[in-house]
C-alpha cells in the first residue's frame, strides 16, 4: 500500500487459487486506486511441481505469460516464495529480488536467487549458501 500512495502503480500477486475460473484476473482494491491483486489459477496437480519440476516450469510459464499481458510491463518483480517461481527472469522486468521469508532448508530453495538482482533475508541459512555473504 505504500508503494501504491507514493504513486506507483502495484500489482499483488496472490498465491494461487483453484477457484479462478479464466486462469488469471486482475481486481482492483478498494480505497487503493493504484493498488491491484493479481488472483491466478494452477490447475496442476501438486505433484507435478514436486516431482516433475521441468513441467511445472513449463505451464509456470504460460501462466506468468497471461498475468503479463493483463499486467503490462513491469518494472520490479519482488518474490517472497521460493517454492512457485524457479526464474525470476520470466516475468521481464528490470529489476527482480528474491526475498524469502520462510527458512530455506533445501538446495532447491535457492534457485530463484539465481536469477535475481538482489536477494533479501532474514534467515541466516541463506546466506551461508552464498559463502556466508553478509549485509
Amino acid at each position: 500500500m505504500a508503494l501504491a500512495r507514493e504513486g506507483n502503480e502495484v500489482f499483488f500477486l496472490d498465491p494461487p487459487h483453484d477457484h479462478v475460473s479464466n486462469g488469471v484476473c486482475v481486481e482492483a482494491v478498494e480505497h487503493e486506486p493504484r493498488l491491484h491483486v493479481v488472483r491466478y489459477s494452477l490447475r496442476v496437480p501438486a505433484a507435478v511441481r514436486i516431482h516433475a519440476r521441468p513441467l511445472f516450469d513449463l505451464f509456470l510459464r504460460r501462466r506468468i505469460s497471461q498475468i503479463r499481458a493483463l499486467t503490462g510491463k513491469l518494472d520490479v518483480v519482488w518474490c517472497f516464495d521460493f517454492n512457485l517461481f524457479t526464474d525470476l527472469n520470466l516475468f521481464g522486468t528490470e529489476l527482480k529480488i528474491f526475498h524469502p521469508v520462510d527458512p530455506v532448508s533445501e538446495s532447491s530453495h535457492l534457485l530463484p536467487a539465481a536469477s535475481a538482482d538482489a536477494v533479501f533475508s532474514v534467515s541466516e541459512s541463506i546466506l551461508a549458501s552464498f559463502g556466508g555473504m553478509s549485509v
